[in-house]
């Protein structure tokens, strides 16, 4: 069936559940989730489905994922929180149109067919919209399978992106019964702190507190391990004080580093060693090199022909602040 009227499903049964409080039922959108993800690429490239439009990736359904994984990672399936900031800093980041130069267009509506087709100012018009069918490594799919559907723009993707950026700013940080949760490692400010990422140039985040916090964790990607995590706190006026995350008590669900309570006013440094892998994805028999850096995709092949995706993403190793 269509993967995203299947993955919008599975994100309403699953906020459901969490509404119901059914246990089980969160469960079985677990199981429903993994299947889903042997489906997909890691960062996040969706089948149309698994007949006809199976090269035909949407935008929604890679929002239907980000959704539905933030809803099982605050059910407690924590894993899926590195999951959804893959998703984010990948294919959702690339499938938006910011880069319009390659866009041909007319400066007047002399070529247009009024209420069908149009050809002016095109590039500016659309900018910042969503990939309806993208390739994992281009916002056109050119293959000889298929609908033959190659670089549409819908409406329905623009929506679902705009809604997939949001969600990953707004669960960025978390509170529950007073206690802070950095949840994704992105840049974020917010009334208890600041969330200033390095990734993926640098394996540092630094937090500035704003408000005293009784509580506070800060997740650490799976491949960052352990043993070689540390931190320091600094205030003004006191000694700085460090700590590494060897010590296993200061673990919790796991990889969220507990750093305790907080003060306004306090800065926390967290490193931890950055990882560069290569990983094979596949996309309905097709099959991609992918280099990372951290939770970034910096290198794909082959590269995309049209408008290509992950080949201009600079890394440096030293993060240019602005």
């Amino acid at each position: 069936g269509h993967f995203h009227t299947r993955l919008g499903t599975l994100d309403a049964i699953a906020r459901f559940g969490v509404f119901t409080g059914d246990a089980a039922l969160i469960s079985w959108v677990n199981k429903s989730y993994e299947w889903a993800l042997t489906k997909c690429t890691a960062f996040g490239w969706t089948p149309g489905d698994l007949k006809e439009q199976a090269y035909e990736h949407e935008t929604c359904s890679l929002v239907d994922l980000i959704a539905t994984g933030i809803t099982l990672a605050k059910s407690g399936y924590t894993k899926y929180w590195g999951t959804v900031e893959r998703f984010i800093r990948n294919h959702l980041t690339e499938s938006q149109l910011l880069e319009m130069d390659w866009v041909k267009e007319a400066d007047d509506r002399s070529g247009d067919v009024p209420g069908w087709l149009t050809h002016h100012n095109i590039a500016q018009r659309t900018r910042g919209a969503f990939a309806g069918y993208s390739a994992p490594n281009d916002f056109c799919c050119d293959v000889s399978h298929g609908r033959g559907h190659t670089n549409d723009l819908q409406i329905c993707c623009l929506g679902s992106g705009t809604r997939g950026l949001f969600m990953g700013w707004s669960n960025t940080i978390t509170e529950k019964n007073g206690a802070i949760s950095v949840n994704f490692l992105l840049n974020r400010g917010s009334v208890w702190l600041d969330v200033d990422s390095y990734l993926p140039h640098e394996g540092k985040v630094v937090l500035h507190i704003h408000r005293d916090l009784p509580r506070l964790q800060i997740r650490i990607p799976e491949w960052a391990g352990y043993a070689k995590v540390s931190y320091v706190r600094e205030r003004e006026g006191s000694e700085a004080v460090s700590g590494r995350g060897s010590d296993s008590s200061m673990w919790v669900n796991e990889h969220f580093l507990t750093l305790g309570a907080a003060q306004a006013g306090e800065t926390i440094t967290v490193t931890f060693p950055l990882s560069s892998r290569t990983t094979i994805e596949n996309a309905i028999g097709q099959t991609f090199e992918t280099h990372w850096r951290g939770d970034d995709v910096v290198n794909i092949s082959p590269k995309g022909t049209q408008h290509p995706f992950y080949s201009g993403r600079k890394v440096y190793d030293e993060a240019p602040l602005k």
